[in-house]
């Protein structure tokens, strides 16, 4: 009776354990952004992929209209986007670069360059305060975020103009994951890397896309 008493309190001590804590879940959603490249001219169409992996699994290519007074943001979903590459192939095209990290410092030019931006010591407990992981995303932090919600880039060397964010990132205390850059038109194509992760593991890595404005001469 003593084994058979203590044999069903472990079994119930096991389903609690793996049943409680609903937290403990992981979705895994992560974002991946694949530059396919810009068409030449000074209207053209900057054109790349986001893939959110995980539970979220969703594929989304993004056609950037860029050289109006507005820049414009087209997206099209779907599983394989193998007409991107035909078209870029039938139309002129302007060449990229991605820009070697030089610890931490990417150089357009040996006097421009641009790196993560200091860090935000408030940035946390503003965070905290309006949920903090548990019940925070970066959608959250936006709208609830009265002021200095987006820190950019530090540029060193040169202006920079933002052109386009993707909102599912969140850009405070984030690192530089890749940098991409159109020579003859100065756009500039930022993967940005955030540390912090929320409940389910689900990141929140970012893209910035900015036109640089050089001085006068250069």
């Amino acid at each position: 009776m003593r084994r058979l008493l203590f044999s069903t309190i472990a079994v119930t001590l096991v389903f609690l354990l793996t049943t409680a804590s609903p937290t403990s879940s992981t979705t895994s959603c992560d974002q991946t952004f694949t530059l396919y490249g810009k068409t030449a001219g000074k209207h053209a169409m900057l054109i790349w992929d986001l893939f959110i992996g995980g539970e979220c699994e969703r594929w989304t290519t993004h056609v950037l209209v860029v050289g109006s007074d507005k820049p414009r943001l087209l997206k099209y979903s779907e599983d394989a986007p193998n007409w991107v590459p035909d078209l870029l192939s039938e139309l002129p095209t302007e060449a990229f670069v991605v820009v070697p990290d030089s610890a931490g410092v990417y150089h357009f030019t040996h006097a421009a360059a641009v790196a993560a931006p200091p860090p935000d010591t408030t940035f946390p407990r503003k965070w905290d305060k309006i949920g903090g992981s548990d019940y925070a995303d970066a959608t959250k932090w936006y709208r609830e975020c009265p002021v200095n919600c987006l820190d950019n880039p530090a540029f060193l060397g040169v202006e920079a103009e933002l052109v386009y964010w993707y909102e599912g990132g969140l850009y405070k205390n984030y690192g530089i994951k890749e940098v991409a850059y159109f020579p003859e038109s100065g756009y500039v194509f930022i993967k940005t890397n955030q540390p912090l992760v929320l409940t389910g593991m689900d990141r929140m890595d970012g893209l910035l896309i900015y036109r640089l404005i050089f001085p006068e001469g250069e």
